[in-house]
This record gives C-alpha cells, structure tokens and sequence, in this order.
C-alpha cells in the first residue's frame, strides 16, 4: 500500500478555501482506499476531568455504530485513559489515534504568569510512532512540573526542547467569550504563537475547524486570511467531542459546575451545546471546507502504531512491578529506618530500588470507588433543590460504594416512588446515572508501585502527587500490558 511519508503541498495541499481543484489529492486519496468517513481528532473523555463525560466503552460503541474506521483520544494534558483506549478500540476493530491537547502560552507570558485566553492557543498533538507517544509524555510531566496538574499549559520553549519528532499539531484559536469587535485583536496576539509552534512541529501542522458555530467560524477564518499569511497551513476538520449524545449538553454543564463547585441557574444560557459526537454526514454537512474533512482521513493514516506491541521494543531492562505486603511486622528486620518521618511505603520502595539496581520509583494510582450518595449530593449541589426534598432524599439512599442509581431504584420501592413523583430529583438522579462514575477523587496504590532503570514517564504518563510521581494508568493496565512483576 502507498505510504504518505510526509505532509507535502503535491500530498496534503492546502486548501483553505474550498479550493477542489486538487484532483490530485483526491487520487492519492482513492489510492489508499479513502472511504469518505470521517475521524474524530479531537476526543475528550471522562479523563479530562470537569471538561468531558465521555466514557470510553461508549465512544467506541458509538464509533462502531457510525461505522468510523480510526478515532483519536486527546485528553487535556493527559494520557490516564490512552491505554484502555487503544485496548477497547483495537477490540472493536478500530484504529486508535494517541494525542494529547495543550494550551501553548508564549515563553514571556509564562514568566509572568500564565495569561488569559486572548494570550494562548489550543494545540492538539498527535503521535506517529512510539517516538511521538514519548515526547508527548515528556510535555505532559513538564507542564505538570512548571505549572501545576490542572493547568494544561506548555509554552513554545517546551515544545523546541522535543527536536527530533514527527508529531503532528492541530491549532486553534482560543476565542471563548470574545466578542466580534475584538476577533481581531485577539488573532494578532495569538497568531504569533501559532507561527512559532508550526516551526517546532516536524510532522504536519494544521489549522483546526472546530464545527461548534459554522457561522462564527466562517467570520474568524475571514478574519484570519486578512490578518496574516498562513496558506501553508492547511485546514481540518475536528469536532471537539465532550459527550456522546446531544441531549447530554445538560450533563455536561452539570458535571462542569459540579467539579468546580459552582452552581448553574440556566441551563438553557449553557455555551458549546454542538460538542456531541457527530456522525459524519453531520461534519460534512457543517463544513464547507470540504477539503479540512477529508485531511482528518488523511492525518488518521499516518498515525500508524501499536502501543502494546512498540512500547518495550528494543528496552533492555523493561521497568518492574512491585507488590508488597505493607504490614510492619512483615518488614521487621528486613528493613532499617534512617528516617523517623519516612513511611513503611517509602523505606519499601528505596529497598527495592537497590535491591534491583534502579533509580527510578514512582507510585501507581488508583481510582476511589464511587458512591451513589457522595455522587448525587455532589450533583445537587449544582442544582437548586431544595434541603428538604434532597433531607428527604438523603434518607432513601444506601452509603455503600459501587452502587449505582439504577441498582438503587431497584433497591427501594419508596425511593422509586419518590423518583417517578417528584420531577426535579427524577431529573437529578438521571444526570446523577451519566456521569456517576467520573474519576474525581483518587489516591495512590497502598500496596504496588514501579521501579525502572530509565525514566518512568518515557513509558507511561506521570505526574506528581503530593509531591510524589505517580503513575496514571491503574495497576491492572500495568498487569495488561506485561511489565514484570516482582512480590516482595
């Protein structure tokens, strides 16, 4: 099969206006059996924490039922859910796309504080190879290093410190709340950083067409041609998906407020309603830029490797799972305190670093089981109901974890009752059933965590808490994906 190596104007022209004339393109296209579906670069999941209530399993269901060859995942400056991602794609024959999105701030705004949004830009970055995956991963421990985990920024110094990649980058202008008037100025600020990073992504570079608002679009496209000259840079489709169905906008806007403790008034007055998971006749039909819809094929393509089968490719000392028994009077003897304040864990995982000659630990994360009550109450909190009804509410519900809504109900015939009759707490505790089993709270493993001679966040995502590197992907990941395991 022919093989785009790279992203060439006689390849990927770049067609900002519509311009069909291209006819080769589309041959090139035909020549590599191009099946006019559309691919999803832009995937939120429940992973974007507050920013997404996609679950996986049902991203791909729906992907299958459109019949979508290829999907990517790009959580905001984390990869927690790239592994069961590939795994659940690759079982439902679908190809997965690795990516991650970043807000990419100019290296002067960052020495000062990070900026509003008229002052950043979006940046999807998608991985060719393993190669990609690993720079990626670097970005990810950086921002989370230099700017805190919940912040998503990297600045265009991060990116020059990559070199060699061949990552590909979707930009997007960061125009929340910005008026008409002042698309203008904000594109000035803006196009600076945008220029900037297209010379440090060796891959592709895009200019990414969200389809939220075609009217708004067409104007700050206008508004962009006029500005400054970028038609080197070629445009694609992204829909910028954070829930499956279109109904579930109010879910989404519930779960927003929820994780930011905030209340909503008006549902009706919720922005982004369009961030569903679009089939693709309803991009194609949004998007008069019939080119920007079939580059999503063409990027899918070149996205081409399987992250089980490359991650230890060619590693000579592949890192260590280690599970122990932390119970003290097991470890009696077998270990010795040199620090009063240092914990059994601690002396356990300096212990193990020597005894295996690594000089890399980092501990393993590990997701609290949700509760039907702690969920509900949270949800509520967002919503002006009333003490007394949620009183009477409270008193229905187990306080057991792992329970979900639907189970309850069945549980309690008063509850049920209370449900069916009571309009607002029916719709509460069906808001309360889509986004019940969000990963807000977590922990770190009490009883395994990794060893490596390299690096640890070369191999899997990482960041710091409490102080600590902690790995994102859940220990029965790790099992899956065939690190050795060591019981001490």
């Amino acid at each position: 099969m022919l093989k785009i190596t790279t992203f060439t104007p006689e390849l990927l022209p770049c067609w900002w206006w519509g311009k069909d004339e291209y006819d080769d393109y589309d041959n090139k296209l035909k020549e590599l059996h191009y099946d006019d579906s559309f691919v999803h670069l832009c995937l939120h999941t429940k992973y974007s924490i507050g920013n997404s209530i996609c679950n996986i399993n049902d991203v791909i269901a729906t992907a299958q039922k459109y019949d979508m060859k290829s999907i990517a995942i790009t959580d905001f400056c984390t990869m927690k859910g790239v592994y069961e991602f590939c795994k659940e794609a690759k079982n439902a024959g679908i190809k997965p796309i690795i990516g991650c999105e970043f807000y990419v701030i100019d290296d002067n705004i960052a020495s000062s504080g990070c900026g509003n949004n008229a002052e950043m830009i979006s940046l999807i970055l998608l991985a060719q190879c393993i190669g990609d995956y690993r720079a990626i991963l670097r970005l990810i421990t950086d921002s989370d290093v230099k700017y805190g985990c919940d912040s998503h920024y990297i600045t265009v110094a991060d990116l020059q410190s990559l070199y060699n990649n061949s990552l590909i980058g979707i930009a997007g202008f960061m125009l929340d709340n910005v008026s008409s008037d002042k698309i203008g100025n904000c594109l000035d600020l803006q196009k600076n950083i945008i220029s900037k990073c297209s010379k440090e992504i060796q891959g592709a570079f895009f200019m990414g067409i969200r389809n939220l608002n075609p009217a708004f679009e067409s104007i700050v496209m206008k508004k962009v041609h006029s500005i400054f000259d970028i038609d080197d840079i070629p445009f694609v489709s992204v829909n910028d998906i954070r829930f499956i169905r279109s109904e579930d906008y109010k879910a989404y806007a519930i779960a927003n407020a929820a994780f930011k403790n905030k209340r909503i008034n008006n549902l009706c007055l919720v922005p982004n309603k369009e961030n569903y998971f679009k089939t693709s006749q309803e991009i194609k039909e949004q998007n008069e830029y019939h080119c920007a819809y079939k580059n999503a094929w063409a990027i899918a393509y070149q996205c081409d490797f399987d992250l089980k089968d490359e991650l230890f490719m060619n590693v000579k000392h592949k890192p260590i799972l280690i599970k122990i028994k932390p119970d003290a009077s097991y470890w009696k003897g077998k270990i010795t305190w040199t620090d009063n304040n240092e914990s059994l864990f601690d002396m356990i995982i300096e212990f193990a670093k020597k005894r295996f000659k690594c000089q890399y630990a980092a501990k393993i994360i590990a997701y609290e089981d949700y509760n039907s009550l702690d969920s509900i109450m949270r949800i509520a909190a967002t919503m002006n109901i009333s003490s007394d009804t949620l009183s009477q509410l409270k008193a229905m519900l187990p306080n057991k974890p792992c329970v979900s809504i639907d189970a309850v109900l069945k549980q309690s015939d008063e509850l049920k009752m209370f449900y069916r009759q009571n309009p607002e707490i029916k719709h509460l505790m069906d808001t309360t059933k889509i986004i019940q089993d969000l990963p807000w709270k977590f922990t770190t493993h009490k009883s395994a965590f990794v060893i490596s001679a390299e690096p640890i966040n070369i191999y899997f995502p990482m960041r710091y808490y409490e102080g600590e590197p902690m790995i994102e992907w859940p220990i029965s990941a790790l099992e899956d994906i065939g690190i050795p395991t060591a019981d001490m």
